[in-house]
């Protein structure tokens, strides 16, 4: 375990080299989706975000998360400040050829992060897992604010920072949105920034519209 200011430290340090998000079309879903991603080379993880115009859909955001299939599970912190005070979204599979689970968690400390209340997080129905990677595309419905922060859509360099879980079975109970996780190694992390305000599309009703169409695993991880 590690303090605040030592993390916070080590944040701004990696923050100076963060890279930004590009452009992302996936078309995967059956309805090509454009995000707002970043690719790390190193972790071989990719996270992307699409938001809606203002005033249509608020307080939400279609979101994209693929990392190697070895790996137990990958999670994203939507703060500025590392794992306390964001909204944190726990990715993993629960077994090949089938759509995982995106877990929504929230601590203010450096310990165990519980099950946050409020998100509702639907899977699109063509997340799966196959022999190399896991990929899930889902929508993230009452997750642009939270207790203590919130996503600022306009922003174009939102700060965020990802870790993954590289050692065996870290998921208690895959099958669970609500599982307990083993901690990941201190050092597996990395930041890295979002232009949210290109991620806003101006499709994106139309994308909705497609997806509540029998594409989203209903309610699987409303908590």
């Amino acid at each position: 375990m590690f303090s605040l200011a030592l993390l916070s430290s080590a944040a701004l340090a990696i923050g100076a080299y963060a890279q930004s998000s590009v452009p992302l079309t996936d078309t995967s879903t059956g309805m090509a989706i454009t995000y707002q991603a970043y690719s790390d080379p190193f972790w071989n993880i990719t996270i992307g975000f699409s938001l809606p115009e203002p005033n249509s859909f608020p307080n939400e955001f279609i979101g994209l998360i693929s990392f190697p299939e070895s790996y137990s599970y990958a999670g994203i912190s939507l703060g500025s400040e590392g794992m306390v005070y964001g909204l944190l979204l726990g990715a993993w599979s629960t077994g090949e050829g089938v759509p995982g689970i995106v877990s929504p968690r929230y601590t203010t400390e450096y310990v165990y992060p519980d099950v946050f209340f409020g998100p509702q997080i639907s899977v699109i129905r063509t997340s799966t897992t196959n022999a190399t990677r896991t990929t899930l595309n889902f929508r993230c419905q009452n997750c642009t604010s939270w207790t203590d922060g919130s996503l600022d859509p306009t922003s174009t360099s939102a700060f965020m920072s990802f870790a993954v879980a590289t050692e065996a079975a870290s998921v208690i109970d895959p099958t669970d949105v609500a599982s307990d996780l083993l901690p990941h190694n201190p050092n597996d992390i990395n930041f890295f920034t979002v232009d949210l305000a290109s991620a806003q599309s101006s499709d994106y009703t139309n994308i909705i519209n497609f997806l509540n169409n029998n594409h989203l695993l209903n309610n699987v991880e409303e908590l």
